[in-house]
């Protein structure tokens, strides 16, 4: 059971009675204790609905009552005119379009109150426009609504210009706030950048140790060992945990927009042979057919190939994920006219029709994913379009359901001519480098990366903090010099200024090794001295070449 007590009515036949409405609204909503803020809401939608009597009907009603009910109490705002109808009120109605709002703000006045409802047919529309009480003055009594009715009909109404000024006040006191929050959201958005660079420096210093660590019992041990199978699994887990701490970081520079790629020529086949062999132990351990296929001709790009490495490997580490053990993946590239693409497919568990134009978004997971234990952050595609997109490229997904398995083409442009390819070979090549220093306040980074170089050969010391590092290179210098920048007292920009100035001219390399991923630091570094920049847990091929 309800029960409805009328509080006042007015006409609308004029644009001067539009501030009337709008002041009764915000009167009754202050007489029953709502604030400003509930006091806007539904003044401005009587304001909207009102002013589409005056505009489709040329006049109307506004009434208002308070509809007393079981668990609540509601302030209805009812108005109504008496045109030809509206024909199309289901389309509007479940419609979120531009076309809604410009037709009489119906979606936008409905979003503002607690409780709207809308009925039109040949004899006019009416429209209900709610806000809920609040709980001290439920349930209403007969005598309060009197109370409210003689207040109202004792108060002076404003003038339009009144009504203005106070509608300028309410515009200024928003925009205030607006300004307030966007400042708090950057605030916050900062602090979150920090934090997730900071978090990455923190896990890639043990993952870093973990990494070398296993990688130096799989070469002092028996490939054919009980253990290389423990072994194998430790390292594809180790590498999946940094690869989650780059996607996560990466995200953080798209929304930012830093994201910066560098150009160089590379072939096609030479970037989907790296994507392919970072998932290769993947797919071997899920028991997948995997195949690459590439054309027997160079093809070549202007690409940054970290960037598109990591892309092509997202989608192939997707696919790996998502297909079921004894699945088929590929990996085909080709050229069409002056366009490279790059084809993943997979005949996993695919994705609904209804969630394929999302799939790029970030943080999208298809509901199958998130109750999968194979869910990832719901960030990797993201990274892909935004890689793919920085070279002037387009992704494309294509699904038939839900166990059709997927399709992804990566499509870029071609560079027009294959590089100039002479002078490159005729590069004097550099002396092996033997001796090599490492500099780390963690400990157990530095100890397991130097157990790793011994195996390769090189002969090498370790040094856990600059001033250490400065009197081992005064007694014996390196040939090579391997720095952490994140060191407490004086950090590795410090250390290199310092050992460039105190050996200049000597042939000393210096390499940064950082927790930190970010192209600030990269530029940083470069201007500190280093010659080459690593990223932790370090890439023992990259550093290989960096050492040969």
């Amino acid at each position: 059971m309800s029960s409805t007590f009328p509080l006042t009515s007015s006409r609308i036949r004029h644009e001067q009675d539009l501030p009337a409405a709008r002041q009764r609204a915000r009167q009754i909503c202050a007489l029953f204790g709502m604030d400003d803020h509930q006091q806007t809401r539904l003044a401005t939608a009587v304001s909207e609905i009102a002013r589409n009597a005056l505009r489709y009907a040329t006049s109307g009603s506004v009434e208002f009552a308070v509809e007393v009910q079981a668990t609540c109490s509601v302030l209805i705002a009812r108005v109504r005119d008496n045109g030809n109808g509206i024909d199309n009120l289901d389309a509007l109605l479940s419609s979120g379009s531009r076309g809604v709002d410009a037709a009489g703000g119906i979606v936008g006045s409905r979003r503002l109150v607690d409780q709207f409802s809308m009925r039109s047919d040949a004899t006019g529309t009416v429209v209900d426009l709610g806000m809920l009480l609040p709980r001290p003055v439920h349930p209403v009594t007969a005598a309060a609504v009197n109370q409210v009715v003689e207040h109202l009909a004792r108060a002076r109404p404003s003038t339009p210009l009144e009504e203005l000024e106070r509608q300028n006040r309410e515009i200024l006191k928003a925009v205030t706030e607006l300004r307030r929050h966007e400042e708090e959201l950057r605030d916050a958005d900062r602090r979150k950048n920090e934090f997730l660079a900071m978090l990455a420096h923190e896990l890639r210093n043990p993952l870093a140790a973990l990494q070398n660590g296993v990688e130096y019992l799989r070469n002092q041990g028996d490939p054919g060992g009980p253990w290389r199978r423990v072994e194998d699994m430790m390292l594809r887990q180790t590498r999946q945990l940094a690869r989650l701490v780059d996607d996560l970081l990466d995200v953080s520079r798209i929304t930012q927009g830093t994201v910066r790629i560098k150009r160089e020529p590379i072939e096609a086949a030479t970037l989907a042979e790296m994507a392919a062999e970072a998932n290769r132990g993947l797919m071997e351990q899920r028991g997948h057919q995997f195949r690459v296929e590439v054309p027997e001709g160079a093809i070549w790009l202007d690409a940054d190939a970290t960037r598109l490495t990591q892309a092509l490997s997202n989608l192939l580490n997707n696919a790996a994920r998502y297909t079921p053990a004894g699945g088929t993946i590929s990996l085909s590239v080709f050229a069409i006219e002056q366009e490279v693409r790059f084809i993943v497919r997979d005949n996993g568990s695919g994705i609904d029709s209804d969630m394929l134009p999302r799939v790029f978004e970030l943080f999208m997971r298809a509901e199958q994913a998130v109750q999968s234990t194979e869910a990832g952050l719901g960030i990797g595609l993201t990274i892909v379009k935004r890689m793919v997109e920085l070279h002037n490229g387009s992704i494309q997904a294509y699904s038939d359901g839900q166990g059709l398995g997927s399709t992804f083409i990566m499509t870029l442009p071609a560079r027009e001519q294959a590089p100039d390819l002479i002078e490159a070979a005729l590069m004097p090549i550099m002396p092996s480098q033997r001796s090599v220093l490492i500099v780390d306040d963690n400990a157990d980074s530095a100890e397991s990366l130097s157990m790793l170089l011994e195996l390769y050969g090189y002969a090498t010391s370790v040094a856990s903090d600059g001033q250490t590092a400065l009197l081992h290179c005064r007694k014996s210098l390196p040939q090579v010099a391997i720095l952490d920048i994140g060191m407490p007292g004086m950090d590795g920009y410090e250390l290199a200024q310092r050992l460039r100035e105190e050996h200049a001219g000597a042939p000393l390399m210096l390499v940064a090794l950082t927790g930190f991923g970010d192209e600030a630091v990269a530029r940083k570094a470069k201007a500190a001295g280093f010659d080459h920049r690593l990223v932790k847990p370090l890439d023992l091929k990259a550093l290989q070449a960096l050492l040969a």
